[in-house]
C-alpha cells in the first residue's frame, strides 16, 4: 500500500490514513495531505459498520454481502450498502464510486479535495451521496477511525433474512412479504414500518371475513325463527284468523236460540 504524505497521521494497519491512501492509489489519485484528510474526515459523516467500507459505497463486488437495504425517491431500488469480503476489495469500490461523481473526483485529482470541502464546492455531490443527510464533509480528526476497518468483525444487520417484528418479537417478517402486498416500492419507509403495513393489511382483511361470516349466521338464524313460528305461512294473518272465530260464536249463538 501507498505510504501516508501526511506526517501527523502515520499510516498503520487497519488505519483510516491506510485506508485513504489506498484508495486515493486505486483511483490514481494523488497522495496528498488535503485528499487524505478529505476522505478521512468524511468516514465520521457515515460512521457505518459495513465492513471494509467506510464511506457506505453501493459498488457491488464479487463476495460482498448486503449491509443494510433501502429504497430511493420515488420508489426506485432496493439499493444495499455492502460489506466488503477484504480491504482491498472495499477499497476498489470506494475508488470506483469516486469516479462516478465529477465534483468529488475532480477535487481529488487537483490534489486539494479538502479545501474544496470547506469552499462547499462539493455541496452537490455530497448531497447526492448521502441522500440530503448531508452537503460537507466533517473536518479530519486524527483520533477518529471508522468502525468498518474492523472488517469482518462487524456483523451485518441485515443480510436480506427474516427479521424480527419489533411489536411483537416473535413473528417472522420475510422482506418479500411487503414485496408481495407491493409495499416494497414506498419510498422514505423502513423495512420494519412496510412489515407493519403488510400484518395490518391481513388483520384488516381477517377483520372483513369473520364480520362477512357473522352477517350471514344472523341472516339464516332470522329466517328459521319466522319459519318456525305458529300460522307463519304467506296465507295467514291475525285478521283472518278473528273473521273465522267471529263465525263460530254466531253459529253457537244460532244452535242455543234454536234449543
Amino acid at each position: 500500500m501507498a505510504q501516508s504524505t501526511n506526517p501527523s497521521n502515520p499510516a498503520g494497519s487497519g488505519s483510516e490514513n491506510q485506508w485513504a491512501t489506498a484508495v486515493l492509489s486505486a483511483g490514481h489519485y494523488p497522495l496528498t495531505t488535503s485528499n487524505e484528510e478529505f476522505l478521512e474526515g468524511w468516514t465520521r459523516n457515515e460512521n457505518t459498520k459495513a465492513a471494509w467500507n467506510p464511506l457506505a459505497t453501493t459498488q457491488d463486488e464479487p463476495g460482498a454481502t448486503p449491509f443494510n437495504t433501502f429504497y430511493g425517491s420515488g420508489g426506485s431500488g432496493p439499493y444495499h450498502v455492502y460489506n466488503y469480503p477484504d480491504e482491498t476489495t472495499g477499497e476498489q469500490a470506494t475508488a470506483a464510486t469516486l469516479a462516478g461523481y465529477p465534483d468529488i473526483s475532480a477535487a481529488l485529482a487537483s490534489g486539494n479535495a479538502s479545501q474544496a470541502n470547506q469552499q462547499g464546492e462539493l455541496a452537490g455531490d455530497l448531497t447526492t451521496w448521502s441522500g440530503g443527510s448531508y452537503s460537507v464533509a466533517d473536518a479530519y480528526n486524527q483520533s477518529y477511525v471508522s468502525p468498518a476497518l474492523g472488517g469482518a468483525n462487524n456483523p451485518s444487520p441485515d443480510q436480506g433474512a427474516a427479521q424480527p417484528l419489533g411489536i411483537a418479537g416473535f413473528l417472522p417478517i420475510p422482506n418479500s412479504w411487503a414485496q408481495a402486498l407491493t409495499l416494497g416500492n414506498l419510498p422514505n419507509l423502513s423495512s420494519l414500518e412496510k412489515t407493519i403495513i403488510a400484518y395490518g393489511l391481513v388483520v384488516l382483511g381477517l377483520i372483513f371475513v369473520v364480520i362477512g361470516i357473522a352477517v350471514t349466521f344472523h341472516g339464516s338464524g332470522q329466517t328459521k325463527l319466522t319459519l318456525a313460528q305458529p300460522g307463519g305461512s304467506p296465507s295467514s294473518s291475525p285478521s283472518a284468523g278473528a273473521r273465522s272465530g267471529a263465525v263460530r260464536r254466531d253459529a253457537e249463538a244460532a244452535e242455543v236460540a234454536a234449543a
